[in-house]
């Protein structure tokens, strides 16, 4: 009789444990965008959604998805996935939710939030792009407004990049401390940065007069071809603000002290103290104040100013891999000239060293560090002061000179 009471009553907890499961799967949500059901839902997979002339509610779940609304003033939720919206026609709202999404508003006073996923953590984070538009754009983070000008804006949140039209466009940027990410395109356009103390903001003009202001933070900015107009900032301590030629189609003459760079135009710079060159010959020159100068692929000449800095020769863009850890891009001439400078005939690559090209280094006055890597090098340190110069040949027949007490190692 106790064994078939027991029975019974665990028949009746197992009964009781799968209505309330019931009950729980009954209550469970489908999923909304901006608060109503979809009309169309993609699936798990990488789906491309069209919507109709009506005003769709439109959800990608998983995947990759390519979303366009169409006509109508559609709501369009991308869920998981690295997703691409279009709102085209009519007055839209557009969500990118999870991971880094790209988001065109098109037509009308549209609503987009890309769901805030930062630079820091992906590349570029979500982006606002008006690269479809037929006319110049207006684009404030800061007061989360953008759109055509002279037509309706739309509301912008939750985005860290900002891709322009091929138009002239006015571009600004958020105050957020990871920074934004602004590309302005073709036109001649005005970016202006912010206070993206953490990451620094990432700042691109394109094609065209552009013109650039990097404001507070560690900045980066490329001028692109055209006669551009670029401010880095001045933020000289720690990282300082950058300004780069790496993209250039040619060689480029930079100097920092004359506030002038050459052969993507002619640009005017001020507020740089590191500079990043181009795969060609080029020729750069610092200032007065530290600077850190990377001269990338080509037989670069390299000029230190005045300041303590770091100048380095070959660069990343050599091309070194774990199957090639070395790589060859003609000799580089490194001039430090005053102050305590660090330099090095190539960058620390992530797989290895340079290639064995025959760089002539030269320390200048002040307490100068000097390293060579590959090749038959020439390195020399003679300041007149004894003992406060260091060289190193590294591998290779080099050729060093330098005073009665310095360092030298690695010099027959």
């Amino acid at each position: 009789m106790r064994f078939t009471k027991l029975l019974a009553a665990l028949a009746g907890t197992c009964l009781l444990a799968m209505n309330l499961s019931g009950s729980v799967a009954q209550a469970a949500t489908s999923p909304t965008c901006f608060g109503k059901s979809p009309t169309i839902t993609g699936t798990t997979g990488n789906d491309v959604i069209n919507g109709t002339s009506h005003a769709d509610v439109i959800i990608g779940k998983d995947g990759a998805d390519i979303i366009h609304g169409n006509g109508g003033d559609d709501l369009i939720c991308g869920s998981d996935g690295v997703d691409t919206l279009y709102g085209d026609a009519g007055n839209d709202k557009l969500s990118g939710d999870n991971h880094q999404d790209i988001l065109y508003g098109g037509g009308g006073a549209d609503v987009i939030n890309g769901g805030g996923q930062y630079y820091a953590d992906v590349a570029g984070g979500d982006t606002v792009s008006y690269a479809l538009s037929s006319t110049g754009v207006n684009v404030n983070l800061v007061t989360g407004q953008g759109g055509p000008v002279g037509q309706a804006q739309d509301t912008i949140t939750g985005v860290m990049t900002i891709i322009g039209s091929p138009y002239n466009d006015t571009l600004s940027a958020s105050a957020d401390a990871h920074g934004n990410k602004i590309v302005g395109g073709a036109g001649a356009d005005t970016i202006t940065g912010n206070d993206g103390l953490d990451m620094g903001d990432d700042l691109n003009g394109g094609s065209g007069n552009d013109t650039i202001n990097a404001k507070d933070g560690f900045d980066d900015v490329t001028g692109g071809p055209g006669s551009d107009v670029l401010n880095g900032g001045g933020d000289s301590t720690g990282f300082g603000d950058t300004i780069h030629y790496e993209d250039a189609a040619g060689p480029v003459n930079v100097n920092l002290a004359t506030g002038q760079a050459t052969g993507e135009g002619t640009d005017t710079i001020s507020g740089f103290s590191r500079v990043v060159g181009s795969t060609f010959d080029d020729v750069i020159t610092g200032d007065a104040n530290p600077n850190s100068i990377q001269a990338e692929d080509g037989s670069d000449t390299v000029y230190g100013g005045g300041g303590d800095d770091e100048l380095l020769g070959d660069g990343y863009a050599c091309g070194a891999t774990l199957s090639t850890p070395t790589c060859s891009d003609g000799g580089d001439t490194i001039r430090g000239n005053a102050g305590n400078d660090t330099i090095y005939d190539g960058t620390n690559y992530p797989y290895g060293t340079p290639g064995p090209d025959v760089d002539t280094l030269f320390g200048g006055s002040g307490s100068d560090t000097v390293t060579a890597t590959l090749g038959d090098d020439t390195l020399n340190v003679r300041d007149g002061v004894s003992g406060n110069d260091s060289a190193d040949g590294g591998d290779g027949t080099d050729a060093c000179s330098a005073d009665s007490g310095d360092s030298v190692i690695n010099c027959p």
